[in-house]
């Protein structure tokens, strides 16, 4: 909402939803600055200081999906976000934290699932891979299953190839992540 004065939720993602609620807030906020214009000066400011520390998010990737984590921690995929970026900045054990913190938001989630193959995979850790791998296998695709089938059957190739050649020089760009 303009200013976040009201604030409901997910707004960063169902944004678009709340745009008739925003346009009633301009409107009233209008008619009360008519009356009242000296009130404009400290909205203002106000409304200065909030996109300053918004500004943070565009200018630093890993402020970006942080945000989404301090604004709704209990949202399973921010911190799929979040593990995301770890696992591309080569922080696979914190990935691993993030994934699974996503698992116990959303239980049985196929994207903390399958992107746990991911950090484990880098880790070169196949225990761990394989059991994460077989529940992404079982794990509920809300209708996506030709999506999930594909990257199920890649993921299978790929780690049989790791296996049998554990020593090649295998790249976090090999071994991919989904995104939910």
């Amino acid at each position: 909402m303009w200013c976040n004065f009201l604030y409901l939720g997910q707004q960063h993602i169902v944004n678009r939803y709340y745009y008739l609620a925003n346009v009633g807030m301009v409107l009233a906020l209008g008619v009360i600055l008519q009356d009242y214009p000296w009130i404009a000066g400290p909205l203002l400011g106000w409304y200065a200081r909030q996109m300053i520390y918004a500004l943070r998010q565009y200018q630093n990737d890993f402020f970006f999906f942080f945000y989404g984590i301090v604004d709704e921690p209990k949202f399973y995929a921010s911190w799929i976000g979040m593990g995301i970026w770890h696992y591309h900045s080569g922080c696979f054990k914190r990935a691993q934290f993030d994934f699974n913190t996503a698992l116990e938001l959303r239980p049985g989630n196929f994207h903390a699932l399958y992107n746990l193959t991911s950090a484990y995979l880098a880790r070169f850790d196949f225990v761990n891979a394989a059991k994460y791998l077989e529940l992404a296998n079982q794990a509920d695709v809300y209708g996506q299953e030709d999506r999930a089938r594909q990257k199920l059957i890649e993921r299978f190739n790929l780690f049989e190839r790791m296996r049998r050649n554990p020593k090649a020089m295998w790249s976090t760009k090999d071994i991919d992540v989904v995104t939910p």
